[in-house]
């Protein structure tokens, strides 16, 4: 299961056509979308963008049971949930996440990230870079399509990337990453 919580903002037709790209690669895989996050509008045109992201994987030959357009939560124990169930977070571009991709973090799921050419399209690949989140970095669609395909065919990479999650968390929880921890800190909030 991939899953990513980026806002419904961020989620253009380039991503959302990548996004079916990887789904279409990867047998029996399964896009889990929590959009609607309520701390940044409690109004979303839900039904238009569902009927919007099932067209475009509808072109690409995926069964509308293969992507899951998920309610909004309230608090972060919904997300955590649902996370939990997840095997690979993905984040958006051109416009990457940073609280999102804490959550993932905290989840131990590996993560697929792009470092942009924007100050917002670096957010998450900064992150990566400063404190080693669990992730495949890159550079362009093309090489995001690639790497999450490849970790949605190797269950050996996504248990090594969990893993340097796990101690990358513990590190912060130890405040040896204090940039981090103020991060997570204020993400908990």
């Amino acid at each position: 299961i991939y899953i990513s919580g980026a806002n419904i903002y961020k989620l253009n037709p380039e991503l959302l056509d990548c996004w079916a790209q990887i789904i279409t690669r990867v047998e029996n895989s399964v896009l889990a979308l929590y959009p609607f996050n309520p701390h940044w509008s409690d109004r979303y045109a839900g039904h238009f963008f569902a009927a919007f992201v099932h067209d475009i994987f509808r072109r690409h030959g995926i069964a509308s049971d293969r992507i899951r357009i998920l309610p909004a939560v309230k608090d972060r124990g919904d997300v955590k949930r649902r996370l939990s169930v997840a095997d690979i977070y993905l984040d958006s571009f051109p416009f990457s996440g940073a609280v999102s991709i804490m959550d993932a973090l905290e989840a131990r799921l590996p993560m697929v990230l792009m470092c942009d050419r924007t100050a917002r399209g670096r957010q998450s690949s900064a992150m990566h870079m400063q404190v080693g989140l669990p992730a495949e970095g890159v550079h362009d669609p093309a090489s995001y399509r690639d790497a999450a395909v490849h970790l949605g065919k190797s269950k050996t990479r996504r248990e090594s990337l969990a893993k340097a999650g796990a101690k990358c968390l513990t590190e912060i929880q130890a405040g040896k990453l204090d940039i981090a921890l103020s991060l997570l800190n204020e993400f908990r909030s």
